[in-house]
């Protein structure tokens, strides 16, 4: 689905943004990102998700994709605080697509939001917020799902919720990729989820 080959992107200082020699993203695949601040996680996603560009190298993406829909939950906001967590994932699934009606609601259960729906998001707490950007791309039908750092700012209980709502409506994408820092290995307590991991 997508391959890079000596792919760099825009020089910071001295020093590629992101230099990645060899990756390949395949069909089915379900691959955490793994590095320390700066070495490029969310400039690798962002390339898949096309926001980005590569400076110089290979980056190709197979002839599958290009009518396929991408579902992105960027590092922080990527939902309109301004609007409520309802309107907010209406939104979302007007441009990607909707899964069942019975399964938003059930997602929307599972992550603890059936009571805040109508609530706008900018009222929400920080965790809440990112638990109701979480939603609203979870509740898509994208086929490729593009998560950075999707555990960000959830205590323990929302982060168990978040781990359980991922595997559930995740697992049938047809590409899911994870974004996490160096030793950070919540998202691989489901570890049959996920089959490949990518050190930066």
């Amino acid at each position: 689905m997508f391959g890079f080959r000596d792919v760099k992107v825009a020089a910071v200082g001295e020093h590629p943004r992101v230099h990645i020699k060899k990756l390949d993203m395949h069909m089915n695949d379900r691959i955490i990102i793994r590095g320390p601040n700066g070495s490029g996680k969310s400039t690798l996603i962002k390339l898949v998700a096309g926001l980005t560009r590569a400076t110089s190298g290979e980056f190709y993406v197979g002839k599958e994709v290009k009518r396929t829909l991408i579902g992105f939950l960027p590092q922080a906001g990527g939902i309109s605080p301004n609007l409520s967590v309802s309107a907010n994932a209406m939104l979302m699934r007007g441009l990607l697509g909707a899964r069942a009606a019975s399964e938003v609601a059930e997602l929307a259960i599972m992550l603890g939001l059936a009571g805040l729906m109508q609530r706008d998001v900018w009222t929400l707490s920080g965790g809440f917020q990112r638990i109701a950007a979480l939603f609203a791309i979870l509740s898509t039908s994208a086929e490729i799902l593009l998560l950075d750092e999707p555990l960000t700012s959830l205590d323990a209980k929302a982060e168990r919720l978040a781990r359980l709502a991922i595997r559930q409506f995740a697992g049938d994408r047809a590409l899911v990729v994870a974004t996490g820092h160096t030793g950070d290995d919540r998202l691989l307590v489901d570890t049959d989820m996920w089959n490949s991991i990518v050190d930066l």
